[in-house]
């Protein structure tokens, strides 16, 4: 049994002089490692005040189960030594013709003959027009084996063999009884967005204005609404309790299953370790395939990195230009801060005033006319394997201060902080940018698929006149978010059309109709086509259900298939252009762009012959390195057919002429493979000459190994101090931290720049 401690609440009330305040009021507290919720008591007592009942993730022995009570009954749980974590479920952001064409497709598939029959397809979202054309056939036939509704209460006596996890059920016989005017179907897809990923993942004829089907029309849908309110929000909860019943309902049928989830949050680490990542990867252990969208923050100043030394504090800059009335609990202003090692987090005001940085263990919240702000911090090993502290700015019925924030990172170690604004959108970090690992969770969890987005349309006819967009066909999504994790693993896997993508509109979420349509936020622009039977979408989001469908093609003819092996194929069959470039794995596009035609093909199972020295590639994730460093070199070998090499390759690997280590490697799926390899002990800037039985592949990854000499002069600026421990290599120039090479460890080399 783990020791556990009491959880305490110190107040202290102290008065503090800042101007533009009356006798603001500071309270501290302190809360033990092993008090699962004591971090987060902020963030409960503002739920708490909205409803009597909240929702959480309990971890026992390994199991995560959602659970809902009140906020005395989810403390008490800290007593419970069957109890490892619990996390109150965060609220996860929705992140959508010639889109079909891009993928080689025509628009009415006549290059697959395959339809995902005999394979059950999930959508996770905002529900289903169940209704629309995509999802009747001719005959008046539903398309949808299941609807799951978890905005309405569950139906007594209905469908009593079933757990339906306490939401509103409905199975196909029931959709179409209600089709045929005989039931009443209380529900709605206000959104709109469930019904547009559901019509490009398994739609029928109907899906796109030209009468198009969706990539896997014979599935067996099932839609789950796993939104409460009219807005684009899920509860962590309510999503892994929909991904269960979508299991359930598959293994009942004997039937293979994927699932698209194209939503995320930025409250996760970034290392697959949040409970709803662990969720997930539990969830699919035994079978079953989740596809997740990459997220939209590619374009947004959301992610910042900082080194942490004890000579030299480090404050982030945050802006935030307009002021806010939190008129919801989830429309407030949060930091997640992770760090490695011991940081002290501190929050600097934009009249003068602060928040005193706050140690591990302890807590922090600052009232002052109306506007409040809070500091949590919890050691390592308390919400997994890295420190963890939150900062809140703003309050359920409070105000928040537009101006520039500064937090404040004392201690020594690596700190990643995360910024949380998805309903308001306004804020950004305004140094220390992360310009990459910018995956929202759950993204980050091991055992999904990680979808990224290009662009594939600009231009459609809407009921005001024609449309278009400045965007460049082919091109990687400005939004699209880049990989890798936080602990290194090369996401996202592939990237599918994302922008102006034309599919199903919800009659209910008609922008003309709906407050609450995702259509009627795209910027200003009229995204109902003509008819208003479809509309365009665009973000990752969008882009995921190719892939879902794509992934329900392969199940169908191989439903053997497990995850990584699914992941091997879509990388190894995965299209590079000029738009891609030739590298093996770019942080924007993944492995490359989608190709169904080509992932089929090589799902045949027929090992593929000699190694194709122009077909096959090779590249690192992290292209700077020091002395003597390891790093880990991919490659993806096929033939002159495209189809994937099986036999282990006799591998070299040279830099500057100089033949370098090698270590241990992987095979994680067919034609994937990975090595370990030690570079040089002198710095240089040069290209890998990678040998495979004999033969030099024709791509050339570049490497640059920094020595200490190269770094004090890196950025072009005056070092005043040079750092270099077991882990990092950093000097410090004006207050800022100028990171280099991570010379070991389970993070490497971050494509960052902390000097101007």
């Amino acid at each position: 049994m783990r020791a556990r401690a009491t959880f305490t609440l110190l107040v202290v009330s102290l008065l503090v002089t800042t101007s533009g305040w009356a006798q603001p009021e500071l309270q501290t507290w302190t809360t033990p490692a092993g008090s699962p919720l004591g971090a987060n008591l902020f963030a409960q007592e503002r739920a708490a005040s909205a409803s009597p009942t909240l929702q959480a993730l309990v971890e026992r022995h390994g199991v995560i189960s959602v659970e809902t009570a009140s906020l005395p009954e989810l403390l008490a749980l800290q007593e419970d030594p069957e109890v490892s974590r619990v996390e109150l479920a965060a609220s996860l952001q929705a992140s959508a013709d010639e889109a079909m064409a891009s993928l080689g497709l025509g628009s009415s598939r006549p290059d697959v003959f395959l339809t995902g029959r005999g394979v059950v397809l999930g959508i996770v979202d905002s529900g289903v027009d169940f209704t629309h054309p995509a999802f009747v056939t001719d005959s008046g036939q539903s398309r949808i084996a299941y609807l799951l509704d978890f905005s309405l209460p569950q139906r007594d006596d209905v469908h009593p063999s079933i757990d339906a996890h306490g939401a509103a059920l409905w199975d196909r016989s029931e959709l179409e009884a209600a089709l045929r005017g005989e039931l009443e179907v209380a529900h709605l897809d206000v959104n709109g967005h469930g019904t547009h990923l559901a019509s490009i993942a398994a739609g029928g004829p109907g899906s796109t204005p030209s009468g198009g089907s969706g990539m896997a029309p014979e599935a067996e849908l099932i839609v789950v609404r796993a939104t409460r309110a009219g807005r684009l929000a899920f509860k962590e909860g309510d999503v892994l309790e929909g991904l269960r019943f979508i299991k359930e309902r598959a293994d009942a049928l004997g039937l293979p299953w994927v699932a698209n989830l194209s939503a995320g949050t930025f409250h996760g680490p970034g290392d697959g370790n949040s409970l709803l990542e662990l969720g997930l990867e539990a969830l699919t252990a035994d079978g079953g395939i989740v596809v997740v969208a990459a997220g939209n923050t590619g374009a947004r100043d959301c992610r910042a990195r900082a080194i942490v030394h004890p000579e030299e504090p480090v404050t982030v800059g945050l802006l935030l230009p307009l002021a806010l009335s939190i008129a919801d609990g989830d429309q407030n202003v949060s930091i997640d801060v992770w760090y490695d090692g011991e940081v002290e987090v501190g929050l600097r005001l934009p009249n003068g005033g602060s928040l005193p940085a706050v140690p591990a263990g302890g807590g922090a919240r600052l009232d002052g006319e109306g506007q409040i702000w809070t500091i949590a911090n919890r050691p390592p090993g308390a919400d997994g394997p890295r420190g963890h502290a939150v900062v809140l700015l703003g309050e359920l019925g409070g105000a928040l201060s537009s101006g520039s924030y500064g937090l404040e990172l004392r201690g020594e170690g690596e700190v990643d902080l995360y910024l949380n604004d998805a309903v308001t959108g306004v804020g950004l970090f305004t140094d220390h940018l992360e310009l990459d690992r910018r995956l929202v969770d759950p993204a980050t969890a091991r055992g999904v698929l990680v979808v990224g987005s290009y662009n594939s349309r600009d231009r459609w006819q809407a009921p005001s006149g024609p449309v278009e967009l400045p965007l460049r066909i082919g091109e990687v999504s400005r939004y699209s978010a880049p990989g890798p994790t936080q602990d290194g693993r090369p996401l996202p896997d592939v990237v599918a059309p994302g922008d102006a993508v034309l599919a199903a509109l919800s009659k209910a979420a008609d922008p003309a109709q709906s407050a609450f349509s995702v259509f009627s936020s795209q910027g200003g622009v009229d995204s109902v086509e003509v008819g208003r039977l479809h509309a365009a979408l665009r973000g990752t989001s969008v882009a995921a259900p190719f892939v879902t469908g794509a992934v329900a093609l392969l199940l169908e003819g191989h439903p053997e298939l497990t995850v990584e092996e699914v992941r091997g194929l879509l990388r190894l069959s995965a299209r590079r252009d000029e738009a891609t470039g030739p590298a093996l794995y770019r942080p924007r596009w993944g492995f490359g762009k989608l190709d169904p035609v080509r992932l089929l093909a090589l799902s045949d199972g027929a090992e593929g012959g000699a190694v194709s020295l122009s077909q096959s590639s090779a590249g690192v994730l992290d292209d700077r390195i020091g002395p003597g460093d390891w790093f880990t070199l991919w490659l993806v070998l096929r033939d002159d057919a495209g189809r994937a090499v099986a036999l282990e390759p006799a591998l070299e690997v040279r830099l500057g002429g100089e033949s370098l280590q090698l270590g241990a490697g992987s095979h994680p799926s067919p034609g994937v493979w990975s090595k370990t390899v030690r570079g040089p002990q002198t710095a240089q800037r040069s290209s890998l000459e990678v040998r495979v039985n004999g033969q030099a592949l024709l791509a050339r990854p570049a490497l640059m190994v920094e020595d200490d000499e190269l770094t004090q002069s890196y950025c072009g600026c005056q070092t005043l101090k040079v750092h270099q421990s077991d882990k990092v290599l950093w000097c410090w120039v004006g207050g800022f931290a100028i990171a280099f090479g991570i010379t070991t460890g389970r993070r490497r080399k971050r494509r960052v720049r902390y000097c101007g």
